[in-house]
């Protein structure tokens, strides 16, 4: 649930360019409100804990193997930075709506895997007629957009850069 609440707080934050303030301002207060609320479930739902005296391990020994172990995983997460670093090309998709007429079109449909959340789109879009594109989306990026030969559509697009 909390998962959710903080997906809901990510969209309303990217939202915030297109809601007015009194807009902007409600939706905060009910998420922090839905926070809150979660907060106090969980308060009342979880057992209280019991105080005791825990014994005293040996620092020394325990130390210097957890200090071993931190340059262990300090090493291998630059290793896991270095590997994931990518490039702009391999990170490009480029997604064409072209020929389409009565329809309404959505770029949710090309987010479906974890892989293409990452990326870069190139969107091109051609040749439509009475066609609304939605193509606003939290989790897209959008690198150009191409539009060529519309008669009476809509695109409703977030930023491009």
């Amino acid at each position: 649930i909390l998962k959710r609440i903080n997906e809901l707080e990510k969209e309303t934050t990217d939202a915030t360019r297109f809601l007015p303030t009194y807009d902007q301002r409600q939706s905060i207060l009910q998420i922090r409100a839905l926070a809150e609320e979660l907060n106090v479930k969980r308060a009342e739902l979880v057992p209280k804990s019991k105080f005791s005296f825990k014994s005293r391990k040996q620092v020394r020994e325990g130390k210097n193997t957890t200090d071993s172990d931190n340059e262990n995983k300090n090493i291998s997460t630059i290793k896991e930075i270095s590997n994931t670093a990518t490039s702009f090309d391999e990170n490009l998709q480029t997604i064409s709506y072209d020929n389409r007429q009565n329809t309404y079109i959505s770029m949710k449909s090309h987010l479906i895997s974890e892989d293409s959340r990452d990326k870069v789109f190139d969107i091109h879009i051609s040749n439509l007629d009475h066609c609304i594109v939605n193509l606003v989306n939290s989790a897209a990026t959008i690198g150009a957009m191409h539009i060529k030969g519309l008669k009476d559509s809509v695109v409703i697009s977030g930023p491009v850069g």
